[in-house]
């Protein structure tokens, strides 16, 4: 883990700044989709805010473009990042093998 996504993940100090980041992302993604002529972006947000005096995590998408297109990106997605993840676990067993 990198100094960079330790701090990236430090949690927001309250929902109600936590969604102006969120917002903002929102209009960023729409700019970089025009920018550079990509009609459909779906994207994974994880971010954690301080409530109550503690950090809670919430996981959102957001979704340029059209609707009847996300359900398959994100189907597509989770395959993609699962088959990804076997090949990682394959790995680990495969070197853990040789060392034996």
């Amino acid at each position: 883990m990198t100094d960079l996504y330790r701090k990236l993940s430090e949690p927001f100090p309250d929902v109600a700044t936590a969604e102006e980041a969120m917002n903002a992302f929102y209009e960023d993604l729409k700019s970089i989709g025009e920018k550079h002529k990509i009609a459909d972006l779906l994207c994974g947000i994880r971010v954690g805010t301080i409530r109550d005096g503690r950090c809670v995590e919430t996981i959102l998408s957001l979704f340029v473009g059209d609707v009847c297109h996300a359900e398959g990106m994100a189907a597509w997605i989770h395959g993609y990042e699962a088959a990804e993840r076997q090949k990682r676990i394959a790995r680990m067993l495969s070197q853990a093998k040789s060392i034996k």
